[in-house]
């Protein structure tokens, strides 16, 4: 649960533990090895003071999106603390959505200072809000190097590990971070996100009650999530029967009676049939207000959720379904969005592909199949516990595993469901693009489009999603597309402002792998690995397009 950040005061013996690259910290002193990312050879230790001084003033008022009163103060600290100043300031540009300030300031640092670990680490930071991830990685190991002590350069090592699909990995590293820094917001939230729910509700609990952290909306919204926790229990949304693989036939979707709108799964929910968009964008089962009201569910829990279009986050609730069947499968007591606005979908509602991430899933369009099959087995694999949000069991973590036979699939980023894609556009450097079935066209951001192509506005397309209408539609001229080893020459393309999508994801998007390429393709997902893989048969391929180019 992403809340903002809280505060925890763990009596010191609680930081004593035995981990690795760490030994047990004495007289307010942790060893700390200076390890690479993924690496577990010992390393020297370095003697590392432990941070046990409470959040300040304006750290507290970033946590509470208080940007000017936060930037004030960071400013102030400018003769006092001028590194904590300097990544201060930063920090906060990033969170207000100034990432061209963030950008400039930081490289000015970054250059003027290269051997402070500070500036390398916040030069990470922004590189990781700019979207470029590979290069945020090798820059916070810098940062690593020059001050092994910082539990911000392992805070940010645990994001990408997390991405990469690395969680064992990652979740040593933030041990190590709240070690070093216990009671550092950030560090905190994203360690407590590896504990058992048990203790996971009792913190979230205490870090709802301070005023100092949380502004209203956010305070509410936590207190709203945890008023509902007693909703989810250990056996929500489990197959009934347990299923090895599966072949789902996929529907078509009509706009009207000669043109197809997108493609779908017949679903049954209590027993009342819909059909549900495959959206490889969304998370779940998501369902329009018409269709819950007809299936009679009670509205629980507030979320918000967001999406394409300018109205910002849209209010939704959580409801419980008791049975869903899709083809063969059957799961019991499933939770589902309902989004409150009627015209939002226009349709039933969204399966999202991660409803199925237990699987080895195959999303054959041109052959109108999806297809389900069990993951490859990791070396040394046995029947071990699942770890989930609703069990209070000890988590369980694994780094990702390439089989033999997967090693020329494409690694992508992966945020909660959104699959990060990276994708070369011209002769720029790597983008990353969100894989979305469920986009009706490809799309990517004004400021992408303008490092390769011209772009120009479209006053005659009106597009409009979750989030509502889009008002400003661009189009680009000409350019060269390359991703998953797939080369496809583009005319044009619809051009959209992707901030909003950035910011709720923490990560620069440039744009969307949309339904006009995916669905001439079989694309196959491994979510607990990170992976996928594109294949092309042009014999089944119903478009009257050239073919795209693989090498």
């Amino acid at each position: 649960m992403n809340f903002g950040g809280f505060v925890l005061r763990l009596s010191f013996a609680l930081l004593c533990v035995q981990l690795a690259g760490i030994e047990s910290p004495v007289q307010g002193q942790v060893s700390h090895g200076a390890a690479s990312a993924g690496t577990s050879a010992p390393k020297p230790r370095v003697a590392c003071q432990v941070d046990n001084e409470p959040p300040s003033d304006a750290e507290k008022a970033l946590s509470r999106r208080d940007y000017k009163t936060a930037l004030e103060l960071f400013q102030k600290l400018e003769s006092s603390s001028p590194d904590v100043s300097r990544a201060g300031v930063i920090r906060t540009l990033l969170e207000e959505g100034k990432l061209q300030d963030a950008v400039d300031q930081a490289k000015s640092w970054q250059q003027a200072d290269p051997g402070s670990g500070p500036a390398m680490e916040t030069w990470g930071e922004v590189q990781f809000r700019n979207g470029e991830l590979p290069e945020a990685l090798k820059t916070v190991l810098e940062s690593r190097k020059l001050d092994p002590c910082n539990p911000r350069a392992l805070l940010m090592t645990f994001r990408i590990e997390n991405l990469l699909g690395d969680h064992a990995t990652a979740a040593r590293h933030i041990a190590t971070a709240h070690m070093l820094a216990p009671h550092e917001i950030e560090v905190q939230e994203a360690w407590t996100s590896t504990l058992r729910r048990s203790q996971r509700l009792e913190i979230e609990t205490t870090f709802a009650k301070d005023e100092g952290l949380l502004n209203a909306k956010d305070r509410n919204n936590l207190l709203e999530s945890l008023a509902h926790e007693k909703d989810y229990t250990k056996g929500d949304c489990q197959l009934v029967q347990p299923v090895d693989n599966a072949e789902l036939h996929i529907e078509e979707m009509m706009e009207d009676s000669t043109h197809r709108s997108s493609f779908g799964l017949y679903v049954k929910l209590n027993g009342s049939q819909r059909t549900l968009e495959i959206d490889s964008g969304a998370s779940g089962i998501t369902l329009s207000r018409a269709a819950a009201s007809r299936l009679k569910l009670a509205h629980g829990e507030k979320v918000v959720v967001g999406g394409i279009g300018d109205e910002g986050a849209i209010q939704s609730t959580i409801a419980h379904v008791e049975s869903i069947r899709i083809g063969g499968l059957e799961f019991k007591n499933c939770p589902v969005t309902i989004l409150e606005k009627n015209d939002k979908l226009g349709i039933d509602g969204l399966i999202g592909t991660d409803f199925f991430s237990k699987y080895l899933v195959t999303l054959d369009f041109p052959g109108r199949k999806l297809r389900l099959g069990p993951l490859p087995k990791r070396p040394g694999e046995t029947a071990e516990e699942i770890s989930g949000d609703a069990d209070d069991t000890v988590p369980v973590f694994h780094d990702r595993y390439i089989a033999p036979e997967m090693k020329d699939w494409t690694m992508v980023w992966r945020d909660g469901h959104d699959l990060l894609l990276p994708v070369s556009i011209g002769g720029a450097k790597d983008k990353l693009f969100l894989i979305d079935t469920g986009a009706e066209s490809m799309l990517i951001s004004p400021t992408a489009a303008r490092e390769v192509t011209k772009v120009h506005g479209d006053f005659d397309t009106r597009m409009f999603g979750v989030s509502g209408e889009v008002t400003h539609v661009y189009q680009t001229q000409e350019f060269l597309v390359t991703f998953a080893h797939v080369r496809l020459h583009v005319d044009s393309m619809t051009a959209i402002d992707t901030s909003s999508l950035s910011k709720d994801d923490g990560i620069e998007l440039s744009g969307l792998l949309g339904a006009p390429v995916l669905d001439r393709l079989v694309l196959q997902i491994d979510y607990r690995d990170n992976l996928v893989n594109l294949n092309y048969d042009e014999k089944k391929d119903p478009q009257n397009l050239p073919p795209p180019a693989f090498y």
